[in-house]
């Protein structure tokens, strides 16, 4: 709308908003087909293993799927427009290959975290023939809490005003209504709904592996790793 927002408090808040009701909901998009996988691919035993063995990675998923779409869609006025949106386009982008990735990754801890938990998950799924997609997993697993995580650090301690956008379109939109976004839907899971991997890693070898090997990575983001999209 050429609106121009010159605070650099409030272009942070904006960030967080279009962040958390535009760019998250689509990783949240992928645990159905986590879920789904050996469903869609005729494999009931395996589904059946996955739920005997590794039952943790099927947990909350569903109904927070629903309500990361659900939130989003309300603010942009259609619920079902906004599904659609995310589901049936966003997630089926091909995500273009980085030729500067790697050297990103030497700048930043977080990347150069996923794209080592990304190798090691598809490692161990090999190794302990897990019946799921490693590539599901990577997304509901690592890259969304540490995306939780990430963010959580960028706006915590600020106080997250919109006034310009407040004035001129949302009479109603304070200070307190984004500070509890930012603070309740950002902050790290485990204050939230806990299913940490560090918390159930001796529960298979799978699980105990994976946790030793991304700690061995980062301790910190090793412990921020949840085994399903829990938040």
């Amino acid at each position: 709308n050429n609106l121009i927002i010159s605070d650099h408090s409030e272009q942070l808040t904006t960030l967080t908003i279009i962040h958390s009701i535009a760019i998250h909901p689509i990783i949240h998009s992928y645990f159905d087909k986590l879920y789904n996988h050996n469903y869609d691919n005729g494999n009931m035993n395996g589904h059946k293993e996955l739920e005997s063995k590794y039952d943790d990675i099927l947990l909350h998923g569903q109904r927070l799927n629903y309500s990361s779409w659900e939130g989003p869609g309300f603010c942009f006025g259609s619920i079902v427009w906004f599904r659609k949106a995310v589901t049936h386009n966003s997630m089926k982008l091909i995500v273009p290959p980085h030729s500067t990735i790697q050297q990103l990754a030497q700048q930043s801890i977080s990347l150069n975290f996923m794209l080592e938990a990304r190798r090691i998950i598809f490692e161990l799924i090999r190794k302990y023939k897990v019946p799921m997609d490693a590539e599901l997993f990577f997304l509901c697993s690592v890259l969304h809490a540490i995306d939780h995580y990430e963010c959580s650090k960028r706006v915590r301690y600020h106080n997250l005003t919109v006034p310009t956008i407040a004035a001129n379109f949302a009479p109603s939109l304070n200070y307190s209504w984004t500070n509890f976004l930012a603070q309740f839907f950002f902050s790290s899971n485990q204050y939230i709904f806990t299913n940490l991997l560090r918390h159930k890693y001796k529960k298979n070898s799978f699980y105990n592996e994976l946790y030793q090997l991304l700690y061995e990575v980062n301790p910190k983001h090793a412990d921020q790793v949840t085994l399903s999209m829990s938040y």
